[in-house]
């Protein structure tokens, strides 16, 4: 009983991995299509791989898709949590969306884990200062002339 009692325990601490997001292909236009289609098709074959689930996030993204790129930008957080671009591309989307607060929390994590990367330091000061931490982000701005 207690082994039982020890395993649900770990199962319910462990965050759920989200779903993967659901896209209605057919409302997508031709040339969108097929792109996302390809992709989409990859993660529902492999959903437990965070690379794969992750281009299908850039996929979306690049075709605008921001609520479903978020979404597949979450499971491959979740498939890979010390990643560093699936936080850095979740909060490009975040920014796209006007959430300004979420996306300096985004970028943070991600810097956490990869501070020297130059683009994710600048887009991190554009975010505070869209955010209006207006101090934070001119000595984000100051600092990226220094290495980090």
């Amino acid at each position: 009983m207690k082994s039982f009692a020890l395993a649900l325990v770990l199962i319910t601490a462990q965050p759920a991995v989200p779903p993967l997001p659901r896209l209605a292909l057919q409302t997508y236009p031709a040339a969108a299509r097929a792109a996302i289609a390809k992709a989409y098709a990859a993660a529902e074959a492999r959903p437990a791989d965070a690379k794969v689930v992750g281009n299908l996030g850039r996929v979306l993204h690049a075709w605008e898709q921001w609520d479903a790129a978020r979404g597949a930008y979450a499971r491959a957080q979740a498939l890979a949590p010390g990643a560093f671009e699936w936080r850095y591309l979740d909060a490009l989307v975040l920014r796209r969306l006007a959430r300004p607060d979420e996306a300096v929390s985004a970028l943070r994590e991600a810097l956490a884990r990869s501070p020297d990367y130059l683009p994710a330091r600048l887009t991190l000061a554009e975010a505070l200062l869209e955010a209006g931490h207006l101090e934070d982000a001119r000595r984000a701005f100051e600092g990226l002339g220094d290495p980090a």
